[in-house]
């Protein structure tokens, strides 16, 4: 079940913003715009993606993909994207195949409290998430060692979770270990 709100967006940006409304948590929203310009149709045949990008009531960003159609876009109303209650925005961009962007200017999104409240959905910042895990990666790769042994070596040794082992092998095999995991063999 589903359902698609419609709106113009101009991206010659002299026109008045679009109001969209959803509901805090659902996940069967959409919104179809039909791009203009200047009040005319825009024409879209060298947009190669499209996505939706909605900067939440609480501040938090989502982007999501949408589906480029003749003349416009569908884009979904994510859960993520509605789970905070009150006045967001939403831009829409279309990218062409080398990369160049035009977007719209912002409309308002009003998203609805849902009786239960914040407490059905919490709200995450996904980059704080990914920063955070990368941090951790930075972390663990600038602890790295590395060492360089025989086969005979390697079988004698206790190996450390972070060090990453090149192990020469007989005719000239070169196996790759992080601590004990195999990685990756090269055969001569």
């Amino acid at each position: 079940m589903e359902h698609t709100a419609v709106i113009n967006a101009d991206l010659s940006c002299r026109s008045v913003p679009a109001d969209i409304c959803a509901k805090q948590g659902d996940s069967g929203r959409y919104v179809r715009v039909r791009f203009r310009s200047g009040g005319k149709a825009f024409d879209l045949t060298d947009a190669a993606s499209t996505e939706i990008r909605v900067k939440k009531p609480d501040g938090t960003i989502t982007i999501t993909p949408g589906v480029l159609e003749t003349g416009g876009a569908v884009y979904p109303l994510t859960a993520q994207s509605l789970n905070t209650a009150g006045e967001g925005r939403a831009e829409f961009m279309l990218y062409d195949g080398n990369g160049t962007l035009i977007s719209t200017v912002p409309a308002r999104l009003i998203i609805a409290a849902s009786p239960a409240g914040d407490e059905a959905a919490a709200s995450t910042n996904d980059f704080g998430q990914y920063r955070t895990r990368l941090t951790a990666i930075e972390g663990r790769l600038s602890s790295l060692s590395f060492l360089r042994v025989t086969d005979e070596q390697y079988a004698e040794l206790t190996p450390r979770e972070n060090t990453l082992y090149f192990v020469d092998g007989t005719g000239g095999n070169i196996t790759l270990y992080l601590g004990s995991v195999q990685l990756l063999e090269v055969r001569a």
